[in-house]
């Protein structure tokens, strides 16, 4: 049966047909009007229809481009109890080989959390970075798993540009002195402040106070963006 768009491209077609069959004789104005109003009607589906199936893969295109991940490395969530993640339990690391493709392909797996699960049954999985794509695709197709995506890399957007950054261990902990004797720090023991910075690098729309015994308000990293009190009125005693 021919959809709703095909009849309408049909109807606009025949009507223009028929103002070309008349082109040596006046037109009729009813023929004229319903041409109008379909053919722009009929185009505006046909594109829309083509630029619909191009966006798609526009989209797709998008959000796969520019993407990293580490060579024969897969975050795979496994059902709960596949025999991965049973034996996974037992020892931290587990390996096995399976066919994809006529090939034999090693998946050595790792469980991602020494105590308690955070997401049951989700390990990292690594193969010969020649085996990658293959590897995805028979992972994928597992009747064991839940979902499969390569180990993408992430990288911070956004940083300071201060020359003593890498001291500020409560930003960023790799293990560096934190104090003046030089002790060792553990990395990742911070704030996690680059994946914050990542989500916003604050607004100056937001005042925020700070209780403290005083701060320089020429310090090079204050002085820009110190509030001053738009009320307040110079030499009065208030503040």
């Amino acid at each position: 049966m021919p959809s709703r768009f095909g009849r309408l491209r049909t109807r606009a077609l025949s009507v223009v047909s028929l103002c070309l069959k008349q082109r040596r004789r006046p037109i009729p104005y009813r023929t004229i009007l319903l041409a109008s109003l379909l053919l722009p009607l009929a185009l505006s589906l046909l594109t829309g229809h083509i630029s619909h199936a191009t966006g798609s893969l526009t989209s797709e295109a998008v959000k796969t481009r520019n993407l990293q991940s580490a060579p024969g490395e897969f975050i795979v969530r496994f059902n709960p109890g596949s025999n991965i993640v049973q034996q996974t339990l037992k020892a931290r690391s587990y390996a096995e080989e399976f066919a994809a493709n006529g090939q034999q392909i090693r998946l050595n797996v790792t469980r991602l959390d020494q105590g308690p699960e955070i997401v049951e049954g989700l390990r990292l999985v690594r193969v010969s970075p020649d085996a990658g794509g293959q590897a995805l695709q028979a992972l994928r197709a597992r009747a064991d798993v839940i979902y499969a995506e390569p180990n993408y890399i992430r990288r911070p957007a956004k940083l300071p540009n201060d020359p003593r950054f890498a001291e500020m261990w409560g930003l960023k902990n790799i293990g560096q002195a934190t104090d003046s004797g030089g002790h060792p720090g553990t990395p990742g023991n911070d704030i996690r402040a680059e994946k914050a910075w990542d989500v916003t690098t604050g607004s100056k729309s937001v005042v925020v106070g700070i209780i403290d015994e005083g701060i320089d308000i020429n310090h090079e990293d204050l002085r820009d963006n110190i509030w001053t009190n738009p009320g307040e009125i110079p030499g009065n005693g208030n503040r």
